[in-house]
């Protein structure tokens, strides 16, 4: 079984999501979109930092200045992703300079476990 291309590329994905300004590119494509006063999902201004972790893999990467990452997971693999082949980075740490936006290697905190 191979693993889904989005979470190979954690980090694509997060450049893509911030130019095409919308957190969810395909929302809608298949779910309804809710009749909302204020649509959500449109990013007006880009943010310093856009973190997310729903694919359970670290990912580092900048799009125009700003530090995109994806910061993992806490668990371990769970049945779902044993079965998928989908290896999760559980316990990595982004650590992110504030004053100068640099983003160092993931600080692990795995051998705690």
């Amino acid at each position: 079984m191979r693993v889904p291309s989005i979470i190979q590329r954690a980090r694509k994905a997060k450049v893509e999501m911030l130019r095409r300004r919308h957190l969810s590119p395909i929302y809608g494509d298949t779910v309804s979109i809710a009749p909302e006063h204020q649509y959500h999902y449109v990013i007006n201004k880009l943010p310093s930092i856009p973190q997310c972790g729903h694919v359970h893999t670290v990912g580092i990467a900048r799009y125009k200045g700003v530090a995109a990452i994806n910061s993992g997971t806490w668990q371990f693999p769970s049945k779902f992703q044993k079965k998928m082949n989908i290896p999760p980075t559980p316990a990595a740490v982004p650590i992110v300079d504030m004053a100068t936006m640099k983003v160092r290697n993931s600080f692990s905190l795995r051998r705690f476990y």
